[in-house]
């Protein structure tokens, strides 16, 4: 009779797995997908050229990998869980920050030529001028966009001030509400709580619903800034 997954200890069911036991792997992937999730949600990835699923997918690859590649040999040889943990955290933000990148490049070209929304900062390669664009105050403040010229800048910090006051006007009272407590940093239950809100997943849908105007936005100023040419 075959040993039950479960009754394994975390280190024996990852040599399985790394040894292709399938039963190993979709375990260690059921115990520890949901931290995909927790990422996506916690840092607001999205993909310009997909939806959440394709994205969930993306770290589920990431997870996947993470899992074959973890040498139990690094690390605090006292902690193996906590090593595992944060090994499998950071292979699934890559993962999901590659497929971001990707997916910018292949949806948004430059600017009138000028300023490439989708250019990873100097300072923080994790972050965009989209992220800026995005209007989130605390990155604007604490970004150094010395890198660019200073006709980029001006193209950007107009289109911040622009982007924002379409995507205003564009936004339900619901989904502004949600998106202004959400900038402000309140967490989930947080904006749940204020607004008296029966599910946080109303509040997901609205910042989606968010993020899919503001880059309808976005697209139709890239196509009229082009337009000019």
């Amino acid at each position: 009779m075959s040993t039950k997954i479960e009754q394994l200890d975390l280190k024996e069911i990852l040599i399985l797995a790394r040894e292709n036991d399938e039963r190993a792997t979709r375990y260690l992937i059921n115990r520890y997908k949901s931290m995909i999730s927790t990422i996506i949600n916690t840092e607001q990835y999205f993909l310009r050229c997909g939806d959440r699923d394709d994205l969930f997918s993306e770290g589920l690859i990431g997870l996947t990998r993470a899992i074959h590649d973890f040498d139990e040999t690094k690390g605090n040889a006292g902690n193996f869980q906590k090593n595992l943990e944060n090994f499998l955290y950071m292979c699934i933000t890559r993962a999901l920050i590659s497929a971001i990148k990707t997916s910018n490049r292949k949806k948004h070209s430059p600017l009138n030529d000028m300023v490439s929304f989708d250019r990873p900062l100097q300072d923080n390669e994790n972050l965009t001028s989209m992220d800026i664009i995005a209007a989130r105050p605390e990155v604007q403040k604490t970004t150094s966009l010395e890198f660019m010229s200073p006709e980029e800048r001006l193209i950007l910090e107009e289109s911040v001030d622009r982007y924002q006051e379409l995507l205003d006007k564009e936004l339900s009272d619901n989904e502004r509400e949600v998106y202004l407590l959400r900038l402000q940093k309140y967490s989930y239950k947080e904006i749940q709580q204020k607004l008296n809100l029966d599910k946080a997943k109303t509040i997901d849908n609205a910042l989606q619903r968010v993020k899919t105007k503001l880059l309808q936005i976005i697209e139709q100023e890239e196509r009229r800034a082009q337009s000019f040419d």
